[in-house]
């Protein structure tokens, strides 16, 4: 049975809950503290799986005996990483999370001190006749691109059914990431990102994309779908043909757990893309309503009780 790829980091999250967000030079007790598997494709694989599609997650592990919890975890949830690659004396990626109870929201601390990317000669161990879709983090343009051609060369000359879709998350604020997208069939444009193209506003920001991936050289690309989620202020997208499609936000009752909510708002779209690839505005609507569904619990689990309407 043909599957999804996720290609990304993995990492491990520290997760404290404090009452309210500590003032610098404060001491104080958190409410309770956990840790978790963390990572945008490896957050979305999870959601994915729990909604019951087969995943596979193409990252990097080392021989640090704190990967062997996130190893376990993936195992246990049937999440497929048999092409992954182990590296020798590297330390785990790890994220301090401060998640705030009076708001609900998260502050994470990030690092990676030596642990690298997915290259090209892993991803080049993958049978691609595995795959009806391939999903992407924008990290490691040199590396990402020739995974992406590669997958070009693949679908020339297949049938439409046969081919796979590709998919470009574009959050890190790096620049050259934006050459990435002249390859995929839906871009996910993140805030963040979306700033440093000097946008302060979703629909400013997808249609600034929308202009780069149809006038520039560097970025042309007329059969890529574009996605932009914006917080608060709900998701836009715009189809092939240019129109332009909007979601409110779908909050939950009480917000407890903001950690991760844009990686379940991505598999909520892919989810959704990948059932009706052509109905994209229903697909940002089941985005934003299943990663306002997850705010009113900790972790993914609770995404398997989750309906589409």
């Amino acid at each position: 049975m043909r599957k999804i790829l996720l290609v990304g980091e993995c990492v491990l999250d520290i997760i404290q809950i404090v009452e309210t967000f500590p003032k610098e030079d404060d001491d104080v007790r958190s409410v309770h503290a956990y840790h978790q598997r963390g990572g945008n494709a490896s957050n979305s694989s999870t959601v994915l799986t729990n909604l019951g599609l087969n995943c596979e997650l193409l990252t990097t592990f080392s021989n640090d005996k704190m990967f062997v919890f996130i190893i376990e975890d993936l195992k246990d949830r049937d999440i497929e990483i048999k092409n992954c690659r182990y590296y020798e004396n590297c330390n785990i990626p790890l994220s301090t999370v401060l998640l705030s109870k009076d708001t609900g929201y998260r502050t994470i601390i990030h690092t990676n001190k030596n642990l690298p990317h997915v290259k090209f000669e892993d991803f080049d161990k993958c049978d691609l006749s595995e795959y009806y879709w391939v999903h992407f983090e924008a990290r490691s343009v040199p590396e990402t691109t020739r995974m992406m051609k590669k997958i070009k060369d693949f679908n020339e000359g297949k049938a439409e059914s046969d081919k796979i879709k590709i998919s470009l998350e574009l959050e890190k604020k790096r620049d050259e990431n934006m050459l990435l997208i002249k390859y995929a069939d839906v871009a996910i444009l993140g805030r963040d990102f979306a700033e440093i193209l000097g946008c302060n506003d979703k629909k400013t920001a997808i249609y600034k994309l929308r202009d780069m991936t149809m006038n520039d050289d560097r970025y042309k690309n007329k059969n890529c779908m574009l996605i932009c989620p914006w917080g608060k202020d709900g998701a836009c997208a715009l189809d092939l043909e240019g129109n332009f499609f909007e979601s409110p936000i779908y909050p939950c009752e009480t917000t407890v757990d903001t950690l991760g909510a844009g990686d379940t708002f991505t598999a909520g779209i892919l989810y959704s893309l990948i059932k009706d690839f052509n109905n994209i505005q229903q697909a940002i609507h089941n985005g934003c309503k299943l990663a306002g569904y997850k705010c009113g619990f900790y972790g993914y689990d609770c995404v398997k009780d989750f309906q589409f309407s």
